[in-house]
């Protein structure tokens, strides 16, 4: 998944910012030794927060669930107002890729 690696490319240069940014705190100001862990910490929930996405979009594709968007009773109203369909049942939609 090409947006999956993308993020994951995001993920790596925020985190190392923050490394950056507590090595220079650290550097300069040696008390401040509690800045590795603070910006570690921060960080990591930034990376958490753009993986659940992820992870929901995989999860939604491994489970086949209904594609986003779609409603059900609308498609089946549309499959009823073809001429010649008499009735629909046991109508099942899913998804097999995130484009649809």
């Amino acid at each position: 998944n090409v947006r999956a690696a993308f993020i994951h490319v995001i993920g790596d240069i925020i985190q190392s910012i923050g490394v950056l940014v507590a090595a220079l705190v650290i550097y300069f100001k040696p008390e401040y030794k509690l800045a590795d862990p603070i910006c570690t910490f921060f960080f990591s929930i930034l990376v958490l927060f753009t993986t659940i996405t992820i992870l929901r979009d995989a999860l939604r594709i491994l489970m086949e669930a209904t594609p986003r968007g779609l409603q059900f009773s609308n498609l089946k109203e549309i499959l009823h107002s073809v001429d010649g369909v008499r009735s629909v049942h046991n109508l099942r939609v899913w998804c097999l890729t995130m484009r649809h």
